[in-house]
């Protein structure tokens, strides 16, 4: 069985290598005749031809594999399609703009478009066709779901009409919370597992029974889980110790992430002042309300804004009736005045 599943792993490997040798192929060739206008294959500095692509193919693979574009059995067929699309259309744009740097000068990208649709068209025939062939290869597992209350099974979530039912069947399902060592005997019969909500002992003997014996387990995370994924490893210890601490941003990230938040609300502020100006004239002149106010707010820290008194009167046709009252909002709340 060991054996048969690393042959299935090094067929399907050979399937998403193909996907990128063409794709990177594809992009040779539109390469080519946006730098000469024809297919050409020899010149003066033609290797520079092949580091381009080079380039292309290293940045097509990271962004694979950041839009999890070649995860076949888990998502669907239009997600791999747009996962493989974005992929290529972000290592085209910084391809086209790094050598536009190296050129100093900018070309008609319009070619690059050809690609893309091009592009498109073989993700989608071979996401197809991938899927398909990693189900044949890929037999179904007889699972049991294993959960503490209805509430744990209910945020595990169902299977149903997702590519995941084709390589899970859930045939048995089993509402437990005690020991592993009476359950170990129970999991023999199946070919995985899912685990929602047990306790934290039984669940680590599940971890453990399905690390032994090569059973994939799929668990729904805990709080705990979740903090943990950010622990520090600290080895100063005489044994290994994690070490969890509220995360804060590293200072490069904070000034950029600032600089990034100031340049960009100042370009949106200029380019909608248009319309801000049009609601606010709209404002105004409609129910003769405050354009600007302002409230108590809880920001960083837990400190306060300043907080100033707005009254908006209202003597307009409501959906329920006539209203004419005062909606004063302070800083003890709302008070409700009938004129």
């Amino acid at each position: 069985m060991g054996k048969h599943n690393e042959k299935n792993t090094y067929k399907i490997m050979g399937v998403k290598t193909i996907h990128l040798l063409l794709t990177v192929a594809l992009f040779f060739v539109f390469w080519l005749l946006f730098r000469y206008g024809e297919l050409q294959f020899q010149g003066y500095g033609y290797r520079y031809n092949y580091f381009v692509a080079l380039l292309y193919g290293v940045l097509v693979h990271v962004f694979n594999r950041t839009y999890n574009a070649y995860l076949l059995g888990y998502s669907r067929v239009r997600t791999l399609v747009f996962g493989l699309f974005l992929a290529q259309f972000f290592s085209v744009v910084i391809t086209y703009i790094l050598t536009a740097i190296a050129w100093e000068q900018l070309h008609a990208p319009w070619i690059f478009l050809i690609l893309l649709i091009i592009q498109l068209a073989l993700d989608v025939a071979w996401a197809y066709l991938a899927t398909t062939y990693y189900f044949h290869l890929t037999p179904k597992r007889r699972t049991l779901l294993i959960y503490r209350n209805e509430l744990d099974k209910k945020r595990f979530g169902v299977i149903r009409g997702k590519p995941t039912e084709r390589l899970y069947q859930v045939t048995d399902e089993l509402q437990y919370d005690g020991s592993f060592t009476e359950l170990e005997d129970k999991l023999e019969d199946f070919d995985a597992i899912f685990v929602a909500g047990v306790n934290s002992r039984c669940r680590n003997g599940i971890l453990k029974y399905c690390k032994e014996n090569a059973i994939p387990g799929f668990f729904l995370p805990h709080i705990g889980d979740e903090i943990m994924q950010e622990a520090v490893h600290v080895k100063t210890f005489d044994s290994p110790v994690l070490y969890v601490n509220r995360t804060a941003l590293n200072p490069e990230y904070a000034i950029i992430k600032r600089a990034f938040d100031i340049v960009s609300s100042g370009l949106a502020l200029v380019l909608l002042s248009p319309i801000f100006l049009t609601t606010a004239l709209a404002i105004h002149f409609y129910d003769g309300g405050p354009v600007f106010y302002k409230q108590t707010r809880l920001t960083k820290d837990l400190k306060h804004m300043t907080d100033r008194t707005v009254v908006i009167v209202t003597h307009r046709p409501a959906a329920f009736g006539i209203c004419d009252r005062v909606l004063r909002f302070t800083g003890k709340g709302v008070e409700d005045q009938k004129n």
